[in-house]
């Protein structure tokens, strides 16, 4: 397992081959991971970074460069390219404990447009990758805008002085007082000049980069300051004599001048040996200094006198002077369409004639003077002939126009700005503070927004800490109710057991007193019954009783047990069990009565079972009378 140091705090990142991310056990960051199986790869991404973290961005874009020889489908090689570029620094965020990215190096084109960003979206190993690159271009897009907006606003800088200020131990340095001293002289002359101790002072707790970057673009000379070897290599004067010379490449009238002192000439670096130096120990240096600069800025001054071909970088050829006036004049008649074919015959003659392009963009947008391409609703820097002019012009032109985009990216800024700080001031809800708070974040530093957005978190905050104790107390509430209920529930519980086991109680009681009165009425029906009996003895003759009377009562025994058939399918009741039990104590004692007085035994049989059946019949209908009168 490669052991990778991560690019944002240098804490060590444990990754297995061919991992495209890790998260750094320092910071806590997950971060996209170079394509690194060999040892020496590792390294080198190692000493690339180490570079990058101390923003010798020039040495480690060296070492990111000797990777991608070997392997240009690296991407995070490309992407690594990228923050050297930008001058990329991470810092961490002292309320949040993020590493945010700070820009050192800004450039006039998009990060997003820059071809090792393309690269490494390219070669991004899988789609989570390629949106962490995504996200951190993003975020340095946005920066880069902040910066531009504010560099554009600045009064051109004719002269950057580049010097180290203090020593290691906090003093400083002799390379500081020539400096002040040099920075006096070219002010007395009327020049205007960039010396970080004075220029900067005015902007304490500002990020420094807009007004350096602002100073480098538009600075026609670069006095390079230095009294020892160590000075002129120190980080952050290398970081701006080497983006002067990158600058120079492009625009051949800007002049780097190495001024050195107590030191061996040959101890210049390397990239500026090549250029005319000046010893600062000789008599007379500071006036070579200011008739090297007066000559540079008076070329300066002539060449921005010539026609507006020359200022557009090009001379005109035959033909185009007429042409692009007839151009104008269509523009100044709102006569967009022969406008744009004016131009288009212009750049039939030369394809790369910028003010050819810019009028074409004045004709697409249709405004009459290039000036007014400022007031333009939408930015105006993803079009074509907008590119084109960029693309064909100089350097001062390159930032005339790109300062018609600012302006509208400015006002589309404070726009947005204003409706954000509109709905801070009605908003009510968390949500909407939250995404409020998320919106001025994304506007990365512009005015008071990172304090808005600060304002936006703590309201968010009330509004969520009083939400959540509403919903504590609430759900205290509803479980205090839900207690309640289920107490008020057990409560009806025991009530309803106690009234079941009242009724069973009483159902048993009036069971119990249906069943003695069954039992009384049917002693009482059965004495009836023996009454009768005992006065129809005669009919019984020797023991058995006569034709008329044995059919009598056989007769009265079938319907008898009909009858009591017909009762019990009905059901058994209290009444009915009552008259039963009284007739079987009957029937003993009418059975032990006749077996006394030696009657014979078919005439026991029959009084029994006609009482018996007589007798319960009765006495079991007249005690359903009753219970259905009084207890039903």
């Amino acid at each position: 397992m490669a052991i990778l140091k991560c690019k944002m705090c240098g804490g060590d990142i444990q990754a297995a081959d061919g991992a495209a991310y890790g998260t750094c056990e320092s910071c806590g960051t997950t971060s996209t991971l170079p394509k690194a199986s060999e040892e020496k790869t590792v390294n080198l991404f190692n000493r690339a970074n180490h570079f990058r973290r101390l923003n010798d961005f020039d040495k480690a874009l060296s070492a990111y460069e000797s990777i991608l020889n070997e392997d240009n489908t690296n991407a995070e090689a490309h992407w690594c390219a990228v923050l050297c570029r930008f001058g990329i620094e991470y810092v961490e965020d002292p309320r949040t404990h993020e590493r945010i990215p700070t820009c050192r190096r800004v450039q006039f084109e998009s990060v997003l447009s820059d071809p090792d960003y393309l690269a490494a979206l390219e070669y991004a190993g899988d789609e989570y990758t390629k949106s962490l690159y995504e996200d951190e271009a993003k975020k340095i897009g946005e920066i880069q805008k902040g910066i531009l907006a504010i560099s554009n606003k600045e009064e051109p800088y004719d002269v950057f002085i580049c010097y180290k200020e203090t020593t290691d131990g906090g003093s400083r340095t002799k390379d500081s007082t020539i400096a002040q001293d040099i920075y006096y002289e070219l002010t007395k002359d009327g020049y205007k000049v960039f010396f970080a101790k004075i220029t900067l002072e005015d902007k304490l707790g500002q990020e420094y980069e807009p007004y350096i970057f602002s100073a480098l673009n538009s600075a026609k000379v670069m006095l390079v300051i230095g009294t020892c070897k160590e000075h002129f290599e120190a980080v952050w004067v290398k970081n701006e004599w080497s983006r002067f010379l990158a600058i120079m490449k492009k625009d051949r009238s800007r002049l780097l001048i190495p001024c050195y002192r107590d030191m061996d000439a040959y101890d210049i670096p390397d990239e500026l040996s090549n250029l005319q130096s000046q010893d600062m120990s000789k008599v007379g240096f500071i006036q070579d200094i200011l008739r090297g600069v007066k000559k540079v800025l008076d070329a300066s001054k002539s060449s921005e006198k010539t026609s507006s071909a020359t200022a557009a970088g090009t001379a005109a050829a035959p033909g185009v002077e007429s042409l692009m006036k007839r151009g104008h004049l269509f523009l100044e008649d709102s006569d967009w369409k022969q406008a744009n074919e004016y131009f288009d015959k212009v750049l039939d003659i030369d394809p790369e004639y910028a003010p050819a392009y810019v009028g074409k963009l004045c004709a697409e947008l249709k405004v009459r003077q290039e000036e007014q391409l400022g007031e333009n609703e939408k930015p105006i820097s993803e079009l074509g002939n907008f590119q084109k002019a960029v693309r064909f012009t100089n350097v001062d032109h390159q930032v005339k126009l790109k300062g018609y985009d600012e302006k509208i990216r400015e006002r589309l800024r404070q726009e947005h700005y204003k409706s954000l700080v509109q709905q801070k001031n009605e908003a009510s809800t968390e949500k909407i503070y939250q995404d409020l708070a998320k919106q001025f974040r994304a506007m990365n530093g512009y005015k008071n927004t990172t304090k808005l957005a600060s304002e936006c978190d703590n309201q968010y905050s009330i509004l969520k800490e009083r939400r959540e104790e509403q919903e504590r107390i609430e759900r205290e509430r509803r479980a205090e109710q839900d207690k309640k209920n289920r107490e008020e529930q057990e409560q009806r519980r025991i009530e309803n057991e106690k009234e079941q086991e009242r009724q069973r109680i009483e159902r048993k009681k009036k069971q119990q007193e249906r069943i003695l009165l069954g039992i009384i009425l049917g002693l009482i029906s059965g004495v009836v019954i023996v009454g009768i009996l005992w006065q129809l003895a005669p009919l019984f003759n020797d023991g058995g009783p006569s034709g008329a009377g044995a059919g009598f009562i056989y007769l009265f025994i079938i319907i008898g047990l009909g009858i009591f058939g017909v009762k019990l399918l009905r059901g058994i009741k209290g009444f009915l069990v009552g008259g039963v039990i009284g007739f079987v104590i009957l029937v003993l004692i009418i059975g032990a009565t006749m077996a006394l007085s030696k009657a014979s035994g078919i005439t026991i049989v029959i009084v029994i079972c006609g009482t018996a059946v007589v007798g319960a019949i009765i006495g079991g209908l007249i005690g359903r009378r009753i219970n259905k009168k009084y207890y039903d």
